[in-house]
């Protein structure tokens, strides 16, 4: 299936709001995170005394080395700003469950080639730069050069991409639960951070991408329920978030934007910040690929993120794709 024109000037799109993301991150933290980096490229950062001497948090060096040691200062202030980290950490958890499953079937689709089909060296990349650079100006660019609009995928794809998001929700409610003295909550900082999360998509090879005709046929009823299935579950957690961050917020803030915009933006750590560009990105990221399905799922996404929240209005547009392997409808 040929692509419109207007999909490549999404590309094109992507890669500026990557570039953008990244530079705004640059000017955001740069002074805050400079002597951090700096410690921790220090071997003796490892040494617990010195770590609480700079007023740093112990990290585990086992999980990645001064990346750890970095990725561990960076989610401690983010468990310390409450609300703002919390809320910007589960924005990106809550726009991250849909995009796991599209992503986790984008690259197992018959007819895929190029980068879009690596999803660890993705995730890997995202840890160091950030999904909000990574997303749009490297995942979506490869998936309009490489993407298959309409090759079918192997039925258990669609629920690998559910699986892969589990540890990370519950890692990720391990940093604001667990006291950051405990070896739990370095581990889990650890891990939630480094390299070996990014891994996880390697089960996806359990699900290998279909070679022959007649396994595509036999597994077209099965593929489309699962899709379905799976972006169900993932509406529902999405949902679930949601409705939790917004409670968080309005308990805290009541109904104050100015008060919300000052946690989130004009008067937040240079963490917190960080994480709302993140978030702001990454959910620009979702709208472009929401359009390369077709116009009308973007604005089904768009009308309904201000009711259940970007992930959910995500995962209830996809649901409705019309084609049992998601081949979209001609944008009208």
């Amino acid at each position: 299936m040929t692509r419109p024109v207007t999909d490549y000037a999404c590309a094109l799109i992507g890669v500026a709001v990557g570039v953008s993301c990244m530079l705004a991150i640059q000017a955001a933290t740069k002074e805050w995170m400079d002597p951090i980096v700096a410690t921790c490229t220090q071997g003796e950062a490892t040494h617990f005394e010195r770590m609480l001497k700079d007023g740093m948090v112990p990290y585990n060096p086992s999980l990645g080395g001064g990346f750890v040691c970095l990725i561990t200062q960076f989610l401690n202030a983010l468990r310390e700003e409450y609300p703002g980290g919390l809320l910007t950490w589960g924005g990106v958890m809550i726009v991250s469950f849909p995009f796991s499953v599209a992503s986790a079937v984008e690259a197992g689709r018959h007819g895929a080639k190029g980068p879009v089909r690596y999803s660890v060296a993705m995730g890997l990349l995202a840890q160091v730069l950030g999904v909000c650079v990574v997303m749009p100006a490297i995942w979506i660019p490869s998936f309009v050069f490489g993407g298959s609009l309409d090759g079918p995928f192997h039925p258990q794809r669609p629920m690998a991409g559910v699986y892969t998001s589990i540890p990370a929700t519950l890692l990720a409610i391990g940093i604001f639960v667990l006291d950051p003295t405990t070896a739990a909550w370095r581990n889990c900082a650890g891990i939630l951070g480094g390299p070996l999360l990014a891994l996880l998509p390697l089960v996806y090879y359990l699900s290998p991408t279909p070679t022959s005709t007649m396994e595509m046929a036999k597994n077209q009823s099965a593929a489309r329920e699962s899709y379905k299935r799976a972006f169900l579950y993932m509406a529902i957690l999405s949902l679930v978030g949601w409705v939790t961050l917004v409670y968080v917020a309005y308990t805290v803030h009541g109904v104050d934007a100015e008060a919300v915009a000052n946690g989130l933006w004009f008067q937040a750590h240079p963490a917190v910040k960080f994480m709302t560009i993140d978030t702001t990105g990454f959910f620009i990221a979702t709208l472009i690929y929401a359009y390369l399905q077709s116009v009308s799922l973007l604005l089904k996404t768009l009308l309904l993120t201000p009711v259940v929240g970007p992930g959910a209005a995500l995962c209830l547009a996809m649901m409705e794709a019309e084609a049992p392997y998601q081949v979209p409808k001609e944008k009208q």
